[in-house]
């Protein structure tokens, strides 16, 4: 999600190939992703990502 990908897509990937999932926040920025990602990351619900439907999806 961080490189603007639909929630849609992760979907579409079997279950048993997923073994490892990360979840964080953080606010939209258009920034490097690995300087973004390094000094931006929030707690899930504290940013602007749809952190409940990954789970879901």
């Amino acid at each position: 999600m961080s490189i603007r990908d639909s929630i849609d897509e992760i979907a579409s990937i079997p279950g048993d190939r997923i073994a490892f999932v990360q979840i964080a926040d953080a606010p939209i920025m258009a920034m490097d992703v690995l300087e973004w990602i390094r000094h931006y990351r929030c707690f899930p619900g504290q940013g602007a990502f749809d952190v409940a439907g990954l789970p879901r999806a």
